[in-house]
């Protein structure tokens, strides 16, 4: 469901700006092709169905790469801090791939035993996915799996993990862009990162729902949306 809108709005809006972060902007046209290209690869290391794909990248057009490429083959993505300890209920999980730079991956492999493999992403390359550009063979539709986990900090108990299915991500999305008003002209700009259940959905999936444009830049106050009243 997520590839497949996806794909729609690069249809819709090919030349428009999806995200843009410090270092480069990605149109839909473009994140798609490079979501294509991350997916070919997850689906190359041969994952069963929701999989746990640990992502510790910070805001960035690379983070939406890896987070819609593991749902488009149906893995099941757990953002966490880049610089911070793996938690303890996220590595009994047993995450399979890491994604993130090499201090963050040296901690996931110290903490995730079970790890099969791991992807770099610095600040200065982005992504570094071998054969980029190969075609993705879209098996099925991902519907009622479980994209995503996500940790709660335990402020109020215990910490625990809330996993939820494509479909979910996608009502919450649109329930939250209709009371907000989101319209496909705004401009979403975040300032958290994306580790916890709030940040994916108004952040990643809301302008996903409207086709609107996010913004990743934490230095610039041009890439902040206009108020709304």
């Amino acid at each position: 469901m997520i590839y497949r809108l996806l794909k729609r709005q690069a249809q819709t809006h090919a030349d428009k700006v999806a995200v843009v972060g410090e270092r480069r902007a990605l149109t839909y046209r473009g994140l798609l092709a490079e979501v294509d290209s991350a997916a070919a690869l997850l689906q190359g290391f041969g994952f069963e169905a929701e999989a746990p794909v640990l992502i510790g990248i910070p805001p960035s057009p690379e983070f939406y790469i890896a987070f819609f490429a593991a749902c488009a083959v149906g893995a099941t993505a757990i953002p966490v801090l880049p610089s911070g300890k793996i938690p303890q209920q996220i590595a009994k999980l047993k995450p399979v791939l890491a994604l993130g730079d090499r201090a963050f991956l040296e901690r996931a492999a110290s903490a995730c035993g079970g790890l099969r493999g791991t992807i770099v992403c610095d600040e200065k390359n982005g992504l570094r996915i071998p054969g980029a550009g190969r075609p993705f063979a879209r098996r099925r539709s991902i519907r009622g799996e479980r994209v995503v986990a996500v940790s709660s900090s335990g402020t109020t108990g215990e910490p625990t993990v809330t996993l939820q299915s494509a479909e979910l991500l996608l009502q919450r999305a649109e329930l939250k862009a209709a009371v907000v008003g989101i319209a496909p002209e705004d401009v979403l700009w975040s300032s958290r990162p994306f580790n916890n259940g709030s940040s994916i959905n108004n952040h990643v999936m809301v302008p996903l729902v409207k086709g609107c444009k996010s913004s990743c830049m934490r230095n610039s106050s041009a890439s902040r949306p206009r108020r709304r009243s």
